[in-house]
């Protein structure tokens, strides 16, 4: 009888001893991350950066346009927002000033160059020298966002201020990515809609351990194999877009669709990985102008722009591991896009 006490002794310590030395691994591994990723906990960034959240309210609808509408869109309540830098005014101080609003994500936003580098800025200033009247510009890039929370910044603004008189949208190569995780402010951040649950939620938020493996684990992609293109995102961008541009349409507001490449695709070294950002963001541009023309929505086409041009991406982006790209264009690089784009928005503006 002592035999199979001792055993079952020794079992229950070997198991404890187990659990101790697991707990005390995951508490090492949890101090390593923490001086080696000072800037890993996620939800928590969100206080800290000029990102925040939205809940829909039954009233936050287009008059003929059911809240389970945009939540079938968007297939989320809730979504993130970026505070701007509110409404900047070029030109004279006096006469009836045009409202212009810039949508996108962080190439509109102009992550890495001053704001006054940017080319919403650049155009800003330029319409303010057309046609001699004052410029209300709105940036309302969102860094990191997909199509979806471009939309829904537009329409958050469009509850609040009304129908600007320009719109001009940006969609970028991975608009039609799933996005779990965005940059705020140089933090990894939980997108709080795709984190299953509140258990979940808390532990990404401040478990360093949990967040890498949580970053690690949808970095995989979705259930097709592709770690970047939904189907599911394509249909929606295919409802949601027309949507908007109709909407702003009838409401007397001019529109201007760009279709966005990576500034430094064209020097980019595909991965022996197929599903490298390389190999992956061209076909996902093609897609995003695919569906533009189908929904019948013309758009400046940008895909080739960087094309027989030097390499003009923020200084940090230009050093990347093979089968990824340089993202984000320089103050030269905003330039050309500002150039690019200024013959639609001169024609699309009022001629009033």
């Amino acid at each position: 009888m002592e035999a199979p006490a001792r055993r079952s002794s020794q079992l229950r310590r070997n198991i404890l001893l187990a659990v101790v030395f697991t707990i005390f691994g995951l508490l090492v591994a949890e101090g390593i991350l923490r001086l080696v990723y000072p800037q890993l906990p996620s939800l928590a960034a969100l206080e800290e950066s000029d990102l925040v959240m939205h809940e829909f309210r039954p009233s936050d609808s287009w008059p003929e346009t059911s809240q389970e509408a945009w939540r079938f869109f968007c297939g989320e309540d809730s979504f993130l927002a970026w505070n701007g830098p509110g409404e900047v005014r070029y030109g004279a101080d006096e006469g009836e000033a045009l409202r212009v609003w810039f949508a996108g994500d962080s190439v509109t936003a102009g992550v890495g160059v001053h704001s006054s580098e940017s080319f919403p800025a650049l155009l800003g200033g330029r319409l303010a020298e057309a046609t001699g009247r004052p410029i209300l510009m709105r940036n309302l890039g969102i860094p990191g966002a997909g199509f979806c929370p471009v939309l829904m910044q537009l329409y958050e603004h469009i509850r609040v201020y009304g129908y600007p008189d320009l719109v001009v949208i940006g969609f970028f190569a991975d608009d039609l990515e799933d996005r779990r995780m965005v940059n705020a402010g140089g933090r990894l951040v939980a997108f709080p809609a795709r984190v299953p649950n509140a258990v979940l939620r808390t532990l990404v938020s401040h478990s360093y351990l949990v967040n890498l493996a949580w970053y690690a684990g949808i970095s995989r992609g979705d259930d097709h194999g592709s770690p970047f293109l939904g189907e599911e995102n394509a249909l929606r961008f295919s409802q949601a877009v027309p949507m908007m541009v109709n909407q702003l349409a009838l409401n007397d507001t001019a529109v201007v669709v760009a279709v966005l490449a990576p500034t430094g695709l064209h020097f980019c070294q595909p991965a022996q990985n197929e599903d490298s950002r390389c190999s992956a963001l061209g076909p996902a541009m093609d897609r995003i102008a695919a569906l533009l023309g189908q929904a019948e929505i013309p758009f400046v086409d940008l895909r080739e722009l960087w094309i027989g041009k030097k390499l003009m991406v923020v200084p940090h982006e230009r050093n990347v591991r093979r089968g990824e790209t340089g993202v984000h264009p320089d103050s030269a690089g905003h330039h050309e896009i500002s150039e690019a784009m200024w013959p639609a928005i001169e024609q699309a503006l009022p001629q009033n």
